[in-house]
């Protein structure tokens, strides 16, 4: 399958999630899903950390001797859509809009992001030893 593909599906059913609570059908299951994990914060943090390194993921490319580029558009776009979907709680009658939601979900990017960093730099090492 391709790697945008399962990004894209990922995306569709964090959203569908999100959109489900704001719709409050099915709300239910996403509360009890928060629950199940420990907290909201943590279904936010547990959906910007897949979503990111998924986009991390995606990004990256697969042959030697090329540039690695773990911020590509990719993941600019799921971090402007995790902010654009927090930030339009705001309006929402049965969502509450939270600065803590927004800031644990740019910290589940942010670990995303120097986990990514940490392997890149881990198999960058290794195709370097190989050759």
């Amino acid at each position: 399958m391709n790697r945008y593909w399962v990004l894209v599906l990922a995306v569709v059913v964090v959203g569908t999630l999100s959109l489900s609570k704001s719709a409050g059908v099915g709300a239910e299951h996403v509360i009890a899903l928060e629950h199940f994990l420990g907290g909201d914060k943590h279904l936010h943090f547990l959906c910007a950390f897949v979503l990111t390194c998924l986009s991390v993921w995606t990004t990256r490319s697969r042959g030697k001797n090329t540039t690695v580029r773990l911020v590509g558009w990719p993941t600019l776009v799921i971090v402007l859509l995790m902010l654009l979907d927090e930030s339009s709680q705001f309006w929402l009658t049965r969502r509450e809009f939270s600065v803590d939601d927004m800031m644990t979900n740019l910290f589940g990017v942010a670990i995303a992001l120097c986990i990514a960093t940490g392997v890149n730099y881990i198999l960058s090492s290794k195709a370097h030893f190989d050759d």
